[in-house]
């Protein structure tokens, strides 16, 4: 089997596990987002959330998001508070296929060819594939506050935008408090 099969398989069964254990240990991660996203909601001209993946740090290998504030110019706007958030969880997995990769490259004779550049290369693509899992992981975690907050003050959420997608790149709205 080739590198890329190997990695494809090894991340179908891995993200099936994270997500397993994700839904176990989801209300403490619940707990962890909802103090820093309600302090958000106080600020006074608070019309979007952001939460963005920064891919500078799937090369560093922290993997964290960045979530910010802002007002109705979005990233121009002058409200410009923001916190970075690690899912220690997601850390976890990729550490630990990382160590699987690693096996599998030092018992494939054609793949020991490859320099220590190409394998962070093969590490940093592989990471990748998690972009995908943290961003249904967000998406989850936003609809639990969002039912939450509902709950306690419904005209909290009034003209706030919940959004998921890259740094100042277009994004996904995950809530949105405008659409009737």
């Amino acid at each position: 089997m080739d590198i890329e099969n190997m990695q494809n398989q090894l991340f179908f069964e891995r993200s099936e596990e994270f997500l397993k254990e994700f839904n176990m240990k989801k209300d403490e991660y619940e707990q962890w987002i909802s103090k820093d996203l309600e302090e958000f909601l106080e600020e006074k001209s608070a019309e979007y959330i952001v939460i963005s993946p920064l891919y500078s740090s799937f090369m560093t290998q922290t993997y964290e998001y960045r979530l910010g504030v802002y007002g109705q110019d979005l990233y121009l706007s002058n409200l410009n508070r923001s916190i970075y958030k690690e899912l220690p969880l997601m850390k976890r997995y990729i550490t630990e296929d990382f160590a699987t990769i690693d096996k599998y490259i030092l018992g494939d004779i054609q793949v020991q060819e490859f320099t220590d550049w190409q394998k962070k290369d093969i590490k940093y693509r592989y990471s990748l594939k998690y972009l995908m899992t943290g961003r249904r992981v967000w998406k989850e975690l936003i609809e639990s506050f969002v039912e939450r907050i509902n709950k306690k003050n419904k005209s909290a959420l009034d003209n706030i935008s919940i959004v998921y997608g890259l740094y100042m790149e277009r994004g996904e709205h995950f809530f949105s408090g405008n659409i009737i």
